[in-house]
C-alpha cells in the first residue's frame, strides 16, 4: 500500500506542477508556443517530473517496486493515450517531450532516490590500513 502512496505522489508532484505552470501562464499545453515558454516547460516539466520519481523512491526506501520507474510509466501511458485521442486536433509538443523527456526524468529521479539509500563505501573499505601497508 505504501508502494502505491509513493508511486501516487510521485505523480501528483508532476501533473499538479504542470496545471500550475499552464493555469498560471494561461498558456494551452496544446497549442505550440513560442520558443521560450516552450524550452521553460519542458525544463520546468523535466523537473518535476524527476521530483516525483526522486520522491517516489524516498517514501519507500529500498522496495523492489522501484516506484520512481513507475511514476514515469504513469507519466508515458499518459502522454500516449493523450497523443493518441488528440491525433490531428492539435500540436503535439507536451506529449511528446513528455514521452521523450519527462518520463524518463522521473525514471532518472527515481534511480538517484534509490541510489541516496546505497552506502557510500564498501563495508571492508572503512577498515584500518594494516602496518605493513
Amino acid at each position: 500500500m505504501r508502494v502505491l502512496a509513493a508511486v501516487v505522489t510521485g505523480y501528483v508532484i508532476f501533473a499538479i506542477s504542470a496545471a500550475l505552470l499552464f493555469q498560471f501562464t494561461g498558456h494551452d499545453p496544446h497549442i505550440t508556443p513560442g520558443l521560450g515558454f516552450g524550452i521553460f516547460s519542458v525544463l520546468y516539466g523535466i523537473f518535476f517530473a524527476g521530483l516525483g520519481g526522486y520522491i517516489a523512491e524516498r517514501i519507500v526506501p529500498g522496495t523492489r517496486a522501484f516506484p520512481g520507474m513507475w511514476v514515469g510509466c504513469i507519466i508515458a501511458v499518459g502522454a500516449l493515450a493523450s497523443l493518441v485521442a488528440e491525433s490531428g486536433k492539435g500540436s503535439t509538443w507536451s506529449e511528446i517531450s513528455a514521452l521523450a523527456l519527462m518520463a524518463p526524468a522521473a525514471c532518472a529521479g527515481g534511480f538517484i532516490g534509490r541510489r541516496s539509500h546505497w552506502p557510500t563505501s564498501h563495508p571492508s573499505s572503512s577498515r584500518e590500513p594494516s602496518p605493513r601497508g
